[in-house]
């Protein structure tokens, strides 16, 4: 595995009909176990190594015209942390759904507080299945956010 850009590392070629996910978390051992569980499930997964890595591998894809089809990011990591990541990301890009992991998590939901631009919280230590789950339902979100846009752009 090659590491190209500030912190970005590709993984392997695009699977045709699988999504292609951005994974943005801080810790090394984090970013590993996710890609592999993603991938096996048969997705195309780039990992970024901070949320300044994570937003330039966003913006880039963008330009290549190559959108993710998702973000899943840690909220806490220095300089950049997930809240910021899900804002800017839904500031360049509003129909991304955004998925935000956190040990703080059940303790938002409950209080009704997620950070803006978030669409979807998943509780640390995160368990696979809620990872599938959370990515089913981004798959709606973000179908229904198009529509959306699509229907006020007309």
């Amino acid at each position: 595995m090659k590491t190209s850009g500030a912190g970005i590392v590709p993984t392997s070629s695009k699977i045709p009909g699988a999504g292609s996910r951005l994974y943005v978390d801080d810790e090394e051992i984090q970013r590993e176990v996710l890609r592999q569980i993603l991938e096996r499930d048969n997705h195309t997964v780039e990992v970024a190594d901070g949320g300044q890595a994570g937003l330039e591998a966003f913006h880039a894809a963008n330009l290549r015209g190559e959108p993710f089809d998702v973000v899943i990011s840690d909220l806490g990591m220095p300089y950049v942390d997930g809240r910021e990541v899900a804002r800017l990301v839904k500031r360049e890009s509003p129909a991304t759904p955004v998925i935000l992991l956190t040990g703080w998590g059940e303790r938002m939901r409950a209080e009704g507080k997620l950070p803006s631009g978030v669409d979807f919280v998943v509780s640390k230590p995160t368990s696979v299945n809620q990872i599938r789950e959370a990515l089913r339902e981004s798959k709606h979100c973000c179908k229904m956010a198009w529509s959306v846009l699509g229907s006020s752009m007309m």
